[in-house]
C-alpha cells in the first residue's frame, strides 16, 4: 500500500467537480491532489489525518483542504468489523485556483473567497451554528444546470468565508507535494494502528514496517504529527472507547479491554488525559446509557 497522487476525473461541462461518496467506509489511503477539496461529512466518524495533524471527524463537519495536502478520513474500527452500506456518506467539491479563469479571484467581487483560499494552506475546519446549510448546498449542486451550479458554488464559498469560524488543521504549509516515501511510512504506521489498536502495539514492529529504527521512527512520527506515537495510539484507542460508550451495550471494563487496555486504572487515566473527563463523567456529560 502506498500514499498516492489522487487524480480526480476532469469534467468538460463544469469548471469544478462534485463527488458524492456513499459506502461502508471512506477511501482510506493517505493521498493528495492538486485541487482544493471542500468536504462535508453527512454520515460516519473516525480519525482524520491531514498534513501533520491527527484529529477526529464526525457528521456535519466541514473541511477545506488546500492543494497537495496529504489527508485521509479513516473510519473507526467498527465500520470495518461490521460493514454497512451507507454508513459513510460525504460530499466533496474539487476545484483549482484557475478553474474559473486565471485572474478570476482578482475580481473585487470575490475578494472574500480569495482570502479564504489564501488562508487554507494546511487545511481548515469550519465551526459554528448553521453548517448544515453548507451540507445542503453541496448536496443540491449535482441537480442544477451548469450556470446554477456555478452561482450556487460561489455563494457557498462566500457563505463559508463570512459566516463561520475556521481553524487551521495542519501547522505546515504544503505548497509542493510531500515526499512520497514519508507519506508511505506514515500510511503504513497509521494502517497498522487502526487495525491492531485493540491488541498490544509493538513500536519495534511498527518501525520495521516503516523500514526505520525505533528511535528514528519515533522522531519522524513526532515531526510529522506533532505528537508522540504513544499519544496517537492512545487517541485511537480512546476514540474507539467513546464509540462503545455511546452505544451503552458494554461495561466500562469490557470497553477498556476491547480498546487495548488490560488495566482499568490505566484506561481511566488515559481517557481523562485525552477527553478531560473520566469514562463515567463522559457518560453523564453526554447523557449516555449507563455502563457499569
Amino acid at each position: 500500500m502506498k500514499a498516492v497522487l489522487f487524480k480526480n476525473p476532469s469534467s468538460l461541462s463544469s469548471s469544478f467537480i462534485v463527488q458524492e461518496d456513499v459506502g461502508t467506509n471512506f477511501y482510506d489511503i493517505l493521498h493528495y491532489h492538486p485541487e482544493y477539496q471542500l468536504t462535508t461529512i453527512n454520515k460516519g466518524e473516525g480519525t482524520l489525518f491531514a498534513g501533520d495533524k491527527i484529529d477526529r471527524f464526525k457528521p456535519d463537519d466541514v473541511f477545506l483542504f488546500s492543494p497537495n495536502l496529504p489527508h485521509v478520513f479513516r473510519n473507526d474500527y467498527s465500520y470495518y468489523e461490521s460493514p454497512q452500506i451507507g454508513a459513510a456518506h460525504g460530499i466533496s467539491a474539487y476545484f483549482k485556483s484557475d478553474s474559473f479563469g486565471n485572474d478570476f479571484f482578482e475580481l473585487p467581487e470575490v475578494h472574500n473567497i480569495k482570502g479564504l483560499l489564501e488562508n487554507s494552506d494546511g487545511g481548515i475546519r469550519f465551526r459554528g451554528v448553521g453548517l448544515e446549510r453548507i451540507q445542503a448546498a453541496l448536496t443540491t449542486l449535482k441537480g442544477l444546470n451548469e450556470l446554477e451550479r456555478f452561482v450556487q458554488f460561489l455563494n457557498l464559498l462566500e457563505d463559508l468565508s463570512q459566516s463561520f469560524e475556521h481553524h487551521k488543521i495542519s501547522g505546515i504549509n504544503y505548497k509542493n507535494p510531500s515526499r512520497e516515501i514519508d507519506n508511505h511510512r506514515i500510511n503504513l504506521a497509521f494502517e497498522y494502528v487502526m487495525k491492531n489498536f485493540h491488541d498490544t502495539i509493538n513500536l519495534v514492529q511498527v518501525s520495521e514496517i516503516a523500514s526505520m529504527s525505533p528511535a528514528s521512527f519515533s522522531r519522524f512520527f513526532k515531526q510529522r504529527t506533532r505528537k508522540t506515537f504513544s499519544r496517537f495510539v492512545n487517541e485511537v484507542r480512546i476514540g474507539n472507547a467513546c464509540q462503545l460508550l455511546q452505544k451503552g451495550k458494554h461495561t466500562i471494563y469490557q470497553i477498556a479491554y476491547s480498546s487495548g487496555y488490560n488495566n482499568l486504572s490505566n484506561f481511566n487515566r488515559q481517557f481523562k488525559n485525552i477527553m478531560t473527563y473520566s469514562p463515567r463523567e463522559y457518560i453523564q456529560k453526554m447523557n449516555l446509557p449507563s455502563s457499569t
